[in-house]
């Protein structure tokens, strides 16, 4: 069974990261929620902002540093 406090951000970034790559986009609009939008997608904004047209998210995590 998977253990959640495995999945990292680092470790999504790279994942979104590779799928950019694999499918050679140059720019895509990202977008998600809660985990997903407020901490992956903003955090792929700023690590990749040419990359991305970020959308906002209905539900930012409030826990984020």
């Amino acid at each position: 069974m998977l253990n959640p406090a495995q999945f990292t951000f680092a470790e999504t970034l790279a994942d979104l990261k590779g799928i950019y790559d694999q499918y050679q986009l140059k720019k895509a609009i990202l977008l998600g929620h809660s985990f997903g939008g407020g901490g992956a997608a903003t955090r792929f904004a700023e690590a990749y902002p040419n990359r991305t047209t970020f959308s906002p998210t209905s539900k930012p995590c409030s826990w984020l540093p």
